[in-house]
């Protein structure tokens, strides 16, 4: 298979992420926009969800043409790291009980965007930090949420 093959063929998840957005959006059509009160209702999530779904095929899709050919997961090197992102959630939910979420959430998401191939080091401590910070403000914080 050619090089252009290939990267056409990498738009096969862009795709189906982007498929899910458009599910998630149509689901949510019906859905009341707001609350009684004035707060979000309950559209306001899966609108949420479907927009970083969308967010991230776009992204896919860029680094489709931009990347040069990474290990697939039929390969040994794919196999390895999706055996690895297995092995870290599975260490993730050993390890939560004992420790902070604050601690290990960070952690295996760090670790996960490392298998995935991200090396970029300001990216590698700013979105599981990030992400951590969102899932404490709105799950826990915002809306009361009890998480382990």
């Amino acid at each position: 298979m050619g090089e252009s093959a290939g990267r056409w063929r990498r738009l096969v998840e862009p795709g189906a992420l982007a498929a899910l957005a458009a599910l998630v959006l149509l689901d949510a059509r019906g859905y009341p926009e707001a609350l009684p009160g004035g707060g979000p209702g309950p559209a306001f999530f899966p609108r949420v969800l479907a927009a970083l779904l969308i967010g991230g095929a776009a992204a896919l899709a860029v680094r489709a043409f931009r990347a040069t050919p990474a290990a697939t997961p039929g390969s040994p090197a794919g196999r390895t790291r999706l055996l690895a992102a297995a092995a870290a959630i599975g260490a993730f939910l050993l390890v939560l009980p004992l420790a902070s979420r604050l601690v290990c959430l960070p952690l295996l998401v760090g670790g996960l965007m490392r298998l995935s191939g991200e090396r970029a080091p300001a990216l590698l401590a700013a979105v599981p930090l990030g992400f951590t910070l969102f899932v404490e403000l709105v799950f826990v914080t915002a809306l009361g949420v009890p998480l382990p």
